[in-house]
């Protein structure tokens, strides 16, 4: 690929990507796999032709350990906030993104699985590609990817559009000092799954 093309092809492929997002919608698992390809797929293609390697966009373990403590962390102060939120009608209304997800224990862990794919794909564009290119250009990428992130949450409860600027941002800088995506998805699946959960039982309870 041509010098020129790296320097901006970056920009003009991330734009596509998020245009495409908000455009193409065709049912809960259709989008996992839309998202798989992507917001995945796409970008880790680009990098590779590009001569970069996968490992220099936060794709790898880094700092397990570290990863680990980050993640139990911040889950553990992100709890209160999604006991409150679980309770709001706007947010019951919207979740699951699968409705039959709560019918049985095999559509919940097939839910789950799509619900991870999703992530896994999120954090890599997000976090990965998107803040790996913008720190490489400015010192005020994780804002501007976070602000990007947050934008995304349009057409979700409101309350989600603040707090995933918030949580973009605390996930960008995590995942950037230990060199990997694996503690935001850690922190962003885990987060998912116990809101579900919360949805579960105020259901049964109900």
């Amino acid at each position: 690929m041509s010098n020129s093309f790296m320097r901006y092809g970056w920009i003009m492929l991330s734009l596509g990507i998020l245009a495409a997002g908000r455009v193409f919608t065709a049912g809960f698992f259709p989008n996992a796999f839309l998202d798989f390809i992507l917001l995945f797929m796409i970008p880790a293609s680009f990098i590779l032709l590009s001569g970069r390697r996968l490992h220099d966009f936060l794709l790898s373990f880094g700092s397990v350990k570290r990863g680990l403590a980050y993640s139990a962390a911040i889950f553990a102060l992100a709890v209160p906030f999604m006991v409150y939120g679980s309770g709001l009608d706007s947010f019951r209304g919207y979740y699951p993104l699968w409705k039959p997800a709560y019918g049985s224990l095999s559509d919940f862990l097939l839910y789950e699985l799509a619900v991870a794919v999703m992530l896994f794909s999120t954090e890599f564009f997000y976090r990965g590609f998107l803040l790996g290119f913008l720190k490489e250009k400015t010192r005020h990428g994780n804002i501007i990817h976070a602000v990007i992130y947050s934008l995304m949450h349009l057409g979700k409860p409101m309350l989600e559009v603040p707090y995933s600027f918030f949580a973009g941002f605390v996930f960008g800088e995590i995942d950037v000092r230990c060199r990997s995506i694996l503690p935001s998805f850690l922190m962003h699946f885990l987060g998912n799954l116990f809101f579900d959960l919360l949805f579960i039982y105020a259901g049964a309870s109900g």
